[in-house]
């Protein structure tokens, strides 16, 4: 651990070298692993004891629709894992950001750029958050429940992985510590809705989600294009243009945007069907095969 974050904490070295990612590919697998000890010795008995159905042995004629349409308590247990990772990367984040200068005022992201070295707490909330994506897009192809946004969900783990590189590579992480945070609130509040509508709690979820639509537009419609992706667009003290990836770096905030524009369309979408329904519905949880009216009739 010493010899990899005395790469980032000496002044006068360049942090430019894409080997200061391998000590994390380890670290990707384990999170992989410990999420799946967590699921299945932790969540899921807890899930039954809250009172979701245990998984049935699927009979042979049940098989395709059972690989289709996933188990509430699978979706569950995938809910509160995330929901875990988002409560806990957000409050760490919020801690090691809260003292420093480009939170409150982002053109402070520019300062001093390529001579302020990384301090201890921003390299583990850096670090933390490349495993957790990295983990996330070999869980999404390989242990996740296929999900109606699936190529959505694909493209955006890839951007962010990019752009997480990006950040590393180029010492851009004053401006690149700010994003997880408008992301990581919203998903917060998705996920503890969504496993308070599994467990069938009277009243919260519909209240959740309406939070969480709230927050969605606020941050993700607002903040990011016109506070973040602006601040980077003018690029003031010409950083990105001196680090030689103001077209690739925007471009990829551009990709996320579209796919927040997507996702408000599946919002919205929710809205709407709970108003019908009169509860809410993860229209997440539907295989891309489910036609909308299937989507209506899941619990």
């Amino acid at each position: 651990m010493e010899n990899i974050y005395t790469l980032w904490s000496d002044e006068n070295r360049q942090y430019h070298s894409p080997t200061q990612f391998l000590p994390l590919v380890p670290l990707t697998f384990l999170a992989i692993a410990m999420r799946c000890i967590i699921q299945t010795f932790l969540i899921k008995p807890m899930g039954i004891y809250l009172g979701i159905p245990p998984d049935q042995p699927a009979h042979s004629s049940d098989l395709l629709e059972k690989t289709s349409r996933p188990s509430k308590l699978t979706r569950f247990t995938e809910s509160c894992i995330r929901l875990m990772w988002y409560s806990f990367i957000w409050t760490f984040g919020m801690a090691v950001l809260w003292n420093k200068p480009w939170l409150w005022d982002i053109n402070a992201s520019w300062t001093d750029f390529g001579n302020d070295p990384v301090s201890v707490d921003l390299w583990f909330y850096g670090s933390l958050t490349i495993v957790y994506y990295s983990s996330a897009f070999v869980g999404q192809l390989f242990l996740d429940v296929r999900r109606k946004d699936f190529w959505i969900m694909f493209i955006h783990h890839i951007t962010v992985v990019a752009m997480v590189a990006i950040i590393w590579i180029f010492k851009l992480h004053r401006i690149g510590s700010l994003a997880p945070l408008m992301h990581d609130v919203n998903d917060i509040i998705m996920e503890l809705s969504k496993c308070l509508n599994y467990l069938k709690c009277p009243k919260c979820p519909e209240i959740l989600f309406g939070l969480f639509a709230i927050s969605w537009v606020i941050t993700r419609l607002i903040i990011l294009p016109f506070w973040y992706i602006r601040a980077c667009l003018e690029d003031s003290r010409g950083v990105l243009s001196q680090a030689s990836v103001y077209y690739v770096w925007n471009g990829l905030f551009l990709i996320l945007m579209f796919l927040h524009c997507l996702w408000t369309v599946m919002i919205f979408k929710v809205i709407r069907m709970t108003i019908q329904k009169g509860s809410t519905v993860d229209i997440r949880s539907a295989s891309e095969s489910c036609s909308e009216e299937e989507l209506k009739k899941q619990e």
